[in-house]
Parts: C-alpha cells; sequence; structure tokens
C-alpha cells in the first residue's frame, strides 16, 4: 500500500509543479502581451492588468513560488510514505496543499489530490516492534516441570563384512573368574 501511496504522492506533487509553472510562466505572459501592444486584443477576451493578480491581490507568480514550495514539500512527502512515516508525509502534505490555496485559491484545483493523499498517508505506519519478551521465575519453573522430549536414537550403521575387517578385529579378552587364593603349605610345617 505504501508504494502506491507513495506514487500517488508523486503524481499530486507534479501535478502541483505543473501548476506552479504554469502561473508562473502565465504571468510573465501576460505583462509581456500587455507590453507589446496586444492589450485590445486580450481586453476583447475580457483579460486586463489586473488579470496578472489572484483573488487575494497577489500576483500569480507570487503564488506560483507558493505552489512550487508546496510541490517540493509534496516530494518530500512522498519520500516519507517510502520510509513508513505516514504521519509526518500526511501533515507535509495536508499542511503545505491548503496554505498555497490560501495564498492562490486557484491552485487548491491542484491541491485537492495532494489532501487526498494527505489523507491516505494517515493509514501508512511503521512496521510493529516487537519487544523481547522476558523470563519471569515462573516461566522458569514450568520449563522445568514439562518433560523434555528424548532425542531418537540414531540408526546403527550398516556394518560391511570385509575381510580386512576380520584382520583387525582382535578378540576381546574374557573375563575370568575370581580365582581362590591358594593355600601355600611349607615342608617345614608338617
Amino acid at each position: 500500500m505504501r508504494f502506491l501511496v507513495c506514487l500517488l504522492g508523486l503524481l499530486a506533487s507534479s501535478l502541483m509543479a505543473g501548476v506552479g509553472v504554469f502561473f508562473m510562466l502565465g504571468d510573465v505572459s501576460l505583462a509581456w502581451c500587455f507590453e507589446q501592444g496586444h492589450g485590445d486584443l486580450l481586453r476583447e477576451i475580457y483579460i486586463t492588468e489586473s488579470s496578472t493578480e489572484s483573488l487575494t491581490n497577489i500576483s500569480f507568480a507570487n503564488g506560483a513560488l507558493v505552489i512550487l514550495v508546496a510541490a517540493a514539500y509534496g516530494f518530500l512527502a512522498s519520500l516519507f510514505i517510502l520510509f513508513r512515516c505516514g504521519k509526518q508525509a500526511a501533515a507535509l502534505l495536508i499542511v503545505t496543499a491548503l496554505g498555497a490555496g490560501l495564498v492562490q485559491p486557484v491552485s487548491l484545483i491542484a491541491g485537492l489530490p495532494a489532501i487526498f493523499v494527505g489523507f491516505l498517508a494517515l493509514f501508512v505506519g511503521p512496521l510493529p516492534l516487537n519487544p523481547p519478551q522476558e523470563k519471569d521465575a515462573d516461566d522458569d519453573e514450568e520449563e522445568e516441570e514439562k518433560p523434555k522430549a528424548k532425542p531418537k536414537p540414531m540408526p546403527k550403521p550398516a556394518k560391511v563384512e570385509d575381510e580386512d575387517e576380520e584382520e583387525e578385529e582382535m578378540p576381546k579378552p574374557k573375563a575370568k573368574a575370581k580365582a581362590k587364593p591358594k593355600k601355600v603349605v611349607d615342608e617345614d610345617d608338617e
């Protein structure tokens, strides 16, 4: 899931960057058109000199800088998603997209996918850490009480009879029965 959310974050950030570049170049191109004397043509389609400012009276170029910064933070948030930092990525995506929308309200159109990916990023979390299991004194006693499984006896290897083996084997000495000590009779005693 995190790879899909990362990909969506990259796409949403690319869309925001594209809109930022459009606004930056749009402001310059409108100003150039008015300088070159094409203002009459632009006025016919209801574009005036004041069209270079947004609803908040901030020029499109200044708004474009904010949108481009938001797109850069969106790319950073996509890396955070890849490294399983979903909550931090969600904060970056949502806050920067809403901030760009406050400066340039038209940029909310491009910011909505980033906000959606920000909410998806909340579901991306780190891997759970398994704490080491501590052994209690009670656990040790329980383990001692359990019968241990006996290992299975190993099968004896089959003997291969060779003539050489018979020669090498030495006969084992037989156990002798205890002999009673003999009384030694002296001839002098008789």
